[in-house]
């Protein structure tokens, strides 16, 4: 399944975000005098060039969010970095799993040191 189909279909996206969408853009054309530019660069593309691939951990060098995760704007939205390193892999975890970092390091987005898992499951590894 394609990124944007996969944000699209596992990701709720409010009923009225085309309308958001082109509220926006109407008022970009008034302020700026122009369209503006379209995100012509691929996620994948976006995404690695944000990533400092150590010996153990690929950590991410782009935006964080609050505690300190990983984001990536994609589809309209921010995304967690770590999320998307799975769905590029081609293992896109389910929705209603979070994803738990076996490395314990928030900002990596190593494929093979995520696993998704449930809540209860993530907080009992935490404690740890």
């Amino acid at each position: 399944m394609a990124t944007a189909e996969y944000m699209r279909r596992y990701r709720s996206i409010p009923a009225n975000a085309e309308k958001h969408r082109a509220e926006a853009r109407a008022r970009y054309v008034t302020r700026y005098g122009r369209e503006p530019s379209p995100r012509s660069r691929p996620l994948a593309e976006r995404f690695w060039e944000k990533v400092e691939k150590t010996e153990t951990c690929w950590l991410w060098t782009g935006s964080k969010s609050g505690p300190g995760y990983g984001v990536i704007w994609a589809e309209g939205r921010l995304a967690p970095a770590h999320r998307v390193s799975l769905i590029l892999a081609g293992t896109p975890p389910p929705d209603d799993l979070e994803v738990d970092h076996l490395c314990r390091v928030p900002l990596c987005v190593r494929p093979d040191h995520l696993e998704p898992v449930t809540h209860a499951e993530n907080m009992r590894r935490t404690r740890r």
